[in-house]
């Protein structure tokens, strides 16, 4: 025979109630289960901190719908000054009609005037980037689709680039 377990009296403060969480259940549900239930754990906090995390997440939900292409960052690592990668193709880029690229290059010290363009068989947009020893976001904005169909990089920074640390992403817009 099965013994039944005893009632233990509630402790003082614990309740059971409805509420209503002051963040939104569109922006919950981007977080995963237990992200959600670590989040809503919390007690106390706080219009300024709830604010920033609605912000934050409201931000997320913008980009998650976008299509993000990582291509092949060997063809930018080593690159040596006043030369061009091999040729990238993104050629599927759903229903937008512009596009960002997205240059990451390890740390590095460019010198003179140094300049990094992207560059197809007619055109190139070209940015001059700064000469401090860091890491350098080069960000080519509103590009139009058909240029990345086929188009490399050109590093004119009278150095040669890391030979790791460097990435590129096409993101549709």
């Amino acid at each position: 025979m099965a013994i039944s377990p005893s009632p233990l009296t509630l402790p003082d403060g614990s309740i059971a109630q409805d509420t209503s969480y002051s963040i939104s259940d569109i922006n919950l549900d981007i977080l995963d289960p237990v992200a959600q239930s670590q989040l809503l754990a919390v007690s106390n906090l706080g219009t300024t901190t709830t604010s920033k995390i609605n912000s934050s997440l409201d931000l997320i939900r913008t980009y998650e719908n976008l299509e993000v292409f990582t291509l092949d960052h060997t063809l930018i690592d080593g690159l040596h000054n006043n030369t061009a990668s091999a040729s990238y193709a993104v050629t599927n880029t759903g229903s937008s009609k512009f596009v960002r690229v997205i240059i990451i290059l390890g740390e590095f010290h460019p010198s003179g005037t140094p300049k990094v363009r992207i560059e197809n068989n007619s055109n190139y947009y070209e940015i001059t980037i700064p000469h401090t020893l860091s890491k350098k976001r080069i960000e080519f904005n509103n590009i139009p689709v058909s240029f990345v169909t086929s188009f490399w990089v050109e590093n004119h920074t009278n150095t040669k680039w890391p030979d790791y640390g460097n990435s590129i992403l096409v993101v549709g817009l």
